[in-house]
């Protein structure tokens, strides 16, 4: 949902959330 997405973009990006995103997207 975009409140996931917004809630997430505040974090500092870390590579663990960039690959449980692309797993996410790609399920």
């Amino acid at each position: 949902s975009e409140e996931l997405i917004a809630y997430i973009s505040r974090l500092p990006p870390s590579e663990d959330v960039i690959r449980a995103m692309d797993e996410i997207s790609d399920t």
